[in-house]
């Protein structure tokens, strides 16, 4: 009776560690298919013609990301956390977190209050933004 016992467990054993290696497959091969979609996305993308409006977008978002990593890398250099100086600016952090991504349009006022707590002026981080082209120039 006891060796039919262990062998249930064994059985019990080996059905779990079927289980386990099916769902990692599943897993695994949805990780797959979803690589393979966004792939698919950023194909269709890359190849979608822009229009001029799209382009000033793609170029506007461009320039916000170029000053939000302007500040962040200002903001490090003092050794202040994201949560610590927006707190002392008196901006909400996720909101200033955004701002360092790229994701926020900031107002001249947002600026010069983050500019003051950077102890540096607007010019320092706004140099070469937005880059000229032959075109604009």
């Amino acid at each position: 009776m006891t060796s039919s016992l262990g062998i249930e467990r064994v059985q019990s054993v080996l059905c779990f560690w079927q289980l386990l290696s099916y769902a990692k497959a599943t897993v695994t091969r949805q990780k797959e298919y979803a690589c393979e979609q966004l792939s698919r996305a950023r194909f269709i993308v890359s190849a979608m013609p822009l229009h001029t409006d799209q382009m000033d977008l793609a170029i506007m978002n461009l320039e916000q990301l170029k000053l939000g990593l302007r500040i962040r890398d200002a903001r490090k250099s003092l050794g202040y956390s994201q949560e610590g100086f927006a707190a002392a600016c008196g901006l909400d952090r996720s909101y200033f977190g955004g701002v360092e991504r790229g994701e926020r349009n900031v107002t001249f006022g947002v600026l010069c209050t983050i500019c003051t707590g950077l102890t540096c002026d607007i010019a320092a981080v706004t140099k070469g933004i937005p880059h000229l082209t032959e075109a604009t120039t």
